[in-house]
């Protein structure tokens, strides 16, 4: 049934709306778009299993907590890659950031590895 769902899922969500969930770290929306009809030929109008199941299926891929972790990471990356290129154009000392930007960006790739497995499912089913 979880193979089934998804597959319904990735074919009936566009690229650009599928970008956009991974962008934006909410993957919830990849689900609710088509919430009435998995509950209604899958989950036989039972909204609470419904919500369990989903949130069984994705939390594989991003829970709740790794999407604000990745979110407040991509933050502070975006902010220290501008400072970063502010000392770079100025000549000023920035060792101590670049390395810090390399271990956040690690942080990062790490939390997003399983979010990864979800965007080569997609493509497969492409």
């Amino acid at each position: 049934m979880e193979k089934q769902i998804l597959k319904y899922i990735f074919k009936h969500t566009s690229l650009r709306q599928f970008n956009s969930a991974i962008e934006n770290y909410n993957l919830q929306s990849l689900y609710d778009r088509h919430q009435n009809y998995l509950i209604r030929n899958f989950f036989d109008d039972n909204r609470l299993l419904f919500s369990i199941k989903m949130s069984k299926i994705f939390n594989k891929f991003q829970t709740t907590n790794d999407e604000q972790k990745a979110r407040a990471i991509s933050n502070e990356i975006y902010f220290m890659k501008s400072e970063v290129l502010r000392k770079k154009k100025y000549k000023l000392p920035h060792k101590e950031l670049v390395i810090k930007y390399n271990s956040l960006v690690d942080k990062l790739n790490t939390l997003n590895k399983p979010v990864k497995k979800l965007i080569s499912l997609y493509k497969n089913s492409r």
